[in-house]
């Protein structure tokens, strides 16, 4: 039997600050998308995005990124069910950019890939993504590639 763990209450904080009090999370150096790419597949599969996540076991919690940034994500795959967020079921992810990013599917078929959540429910709000998403199969899209369930979007681009 698997143990459950209540995380409720508990917060993680992982990042740079600048100057300005802006938290920026660098997954991948680089300036612009082409950098990340190289960089990341310089270094090859350890750079390579795992996302939060899964069929079996989707993200269920909250995700408030507090107005900061994400940049540097690289993500290639044949794998269905991929973003920052794979598979999410009733989560609350909120409030942050996703930039300079790159996630492509090298599969055929129904993908799920989204700059910000494969596929899944919930209540998404004040994100936005500017990722560069390439792929060969169908059912994607910058924040969500695909929706199961009643879910909100607001203030999303």
């Amino acid at each position: 039997m698997a143990q459950e763990h209540d995380f409720s209450g508990k917060y993680v904080s992982i990042g740079t600050e600048d100057k300005a009090g802006t938290l920026t999370i660098t997954l991948n150096e680089g300036d612009t998308v082409d950098e990340v790419k190289a960089n990341a597949v310089a270094e090859g599969e350890r750079s390579n995005w795992i996302a939060i996540g899964i069929s079996k076991i989707p993200f269920a919690g909250t995700f408030n990124g507090n107005g900061n940034t994400i940049s540097g994500l690289y993500l290639s795959t044949e794998e269905a069910y991929q973003g920052l967020f794979g598979y999410v079921n009733g989560a609350t992810i909120k409030n942050f950019t996703l930039k300079t990013s790159y996630l492509e599917y090298t599969g055929s078929g129904n993908v799920y890939l989204g700059g910000i959540v494969g596929y899944g429910s919930g209540t998404f709000q004040s994100i936005k993504s500017e990722a560069d998403i390439v792929s060969g199969g169908s059912r994607q899209g910058g924040i969500i590639g695909g929706l199961n369930g009643a879910s909100t979007i607001t203030d999303c681009w």
